[in-house]
């Protein structure tokens, strides 16, 4: 079952009585999972990682297989990437980033990881959204 969050289109107090008729639903992805943006920053110039790029790429694509990872890549110019991906929580998420190579050797930190709600995407990915891991 989906989860839904109530929003409001205008600032409210706490505690204050609202119509709901300026109340909004919306649905979040399948229960038992999150969606995230991650940003990554290399804390080394991007050719000192040129090692480090096959187990990198091992690590997303186990993400891929597993259902987590949606898509990722470098920054153009490349000082850093993105990885949009899902979990059960930001915790879970964490755990699957400590597996990481590069974050793991420290030449790379997730700068940002913002949790968003995916209420509109291509249909191609309905099922990517919608789907318990």
């Amino acid at each position: 079952m989906a989860s839904l969050r109530l929003t409001c289109n205008r600032p409210v107090r706490i505690n204050q009585v609202i119509r709901t008729d300026q109340l909004h639903l919306q649905g979040r992805g399948a229960e038992g999972h999150e969606a995230f943006v991650l940003e990554g920053e290399y804390l080394v110039p991007f050719e000192e990682l040129s090692e480090l790029i096959p187990k990198h790429r091992a690590f997303l694509q186990k993400g891929y297989d597993a259902g987590h990872f949606l898509c990722s890549g470098p920054q153009i110019p490349a000082g850093g990437g993105f990885l949009i991906a899902r979990a059960e929580s930001l915790e879970k998420l964490q755990e699957l980033l400590a597996e990481e190579p590069f974050t793991g050797a420290k030449k790379m930190h997730f700068s940002r990881i913002t949790e968003f709600n995916p209420v509109q995407h291509q249909p191609a990915l309905k099922d990517w959204f919608a789907t318990s891991l």
